[in-house]
């Protein structure tokens, strides 16, 4: 991509490329964002997996909750 950007004469497509650089930046803060999101919905696992017959509701709630952010970040990531 900065090859391109640096074989180019053409201001426009210079800037096409760093805005493009700038959207990978932002989508691989995205994944971070969301490998962060499921080690935290792991440990909410262990911990509800403890009391496993008291709280069977709150690991379902949990755990599509977990699921449901983690895609929100994936697909907010694959829009750049």
């Amino acid at each position: 991509m900065e090859l391109l950007c640096q074989l180019s004469y053409n201001g426009v497509s210079d800037v096409g490329c760093r805005i493009s650089d700038v959207g990978f930046r932002m989508s691989d803060f995205g994944c971070r964002i969301s490998d962060v999101g499921c080690r935290m919905s792991d440990v909410g696992f262990r911990m509800s997996n403890i009391n496993f017959k008291k709280r069977y509701p709150l690991i379902i709630i949990v755990m599509r909750y977990a699921i449901y952010s983690s895609s929100i970040f994936f697909l907010n990531s694959a829009n750049f």
